[in-house]
């Protein structure tokens, strides 16, 4: 669940307690501020909604400039949601693509680590902590911050930001933080081929010339064919 979502539904709790306070006010005005409560709701809703149609109509829009190549008219756009949004990770992620294109890397990775802060995730029980799945896929269960333990639900989209993060790392010539993305992309997918070709070229980069060629092999198989050009041009 997305971080607006659980703010909305924070919102509509604080309304029910509201209308439960209500229920015990002199029943002369009871029904009269229950009502008023009633419609105030209701406008609050229906905001919300305009509010969710606008930002993925926006995000369309943005798309539709980036397939066209216009990247300064798709950024507009990714502007506009994330001003109704400022939590949005989706719209974020969209935005820090657009900037990869312009070549304005470091902008670029501040947009990437804003998708993957605002990104949904769910808590989960704690006896699922020393589940078979919890081991296999650290990226995936985690503990946050205050040692709540979470799944992340857009594992796709955050292996691809830390992949465009250590794309832009790397084109900044920041070969170790290029290699610490490239590494929790491969947490959260482990068969990332692109992901395994560029940390080559990071730790070829780096001078890890035994990395590099593991790397560009593991790359090789799963389907890279320029991965086996590098490892015969520089392992």
């Amino acid at each position: 669940m997305s971080g607006n979502a659980i703010d909305k539904i924070d919102e509509l709790d604080q309304f029910k307690k509201v209308e439960s306070v209500l229920v015990k006010v002199n029943p002369k005005i009871s029904f009269f501020l229950l009502d008023l409560a009633s419609f105030i709701k209701k406008l609050f809703l229906n905001t919300n909604r305009r509010a969710d149609v606008d930002y993925s109509g926006y995000i369309k829009k943005g798309d539709a400039f980036a397939k066209t190549k216009d990247y300064y008219g798709a950024i507009e756009y990714y502007n506009k949601a994330i001003s109704i949004h400022l939590s949005g990770y989706y719209a974020h992620y969209k935005r820090g693509l657009a900037k990869i294109k312009l070549q304005d890397y470091l902008d670029a990775v501040e947009d990437f680590d804003l998708a993957i802060k605002f990104s949904p995730k769910a808590f989960i029980p704690d006896k699922w902590i020393n589940s078979d799945d919890f081991k296999k896929q650290p990226g995936v269960f985690y503990f946050d911050e205050l040692g709540t333990a979470c799944r992340l639900l857009t594992p796709q989209i955050n292996a691809s930001a830390y992949f465009w993060k250590g794309f832009a790392n790397s084109m900044l010539e920041y070969y170790q933080d290029a290699i610490l993305h490239y590494n929790m992309a491969l947490e959260l997918i482990e068969n990332n081929k692109e992901a395994y070709y560029n940390r080559g070229l990071a730790k070829h980069e780096m001078g890890d010339i035994k990395g590099a060629r593991l790397d560009f092999k593991r790359a090789y198989a799963l389907g890279v064919s320029k991965a086996n050009e590098m490892i015969d041009k520089y392992c």
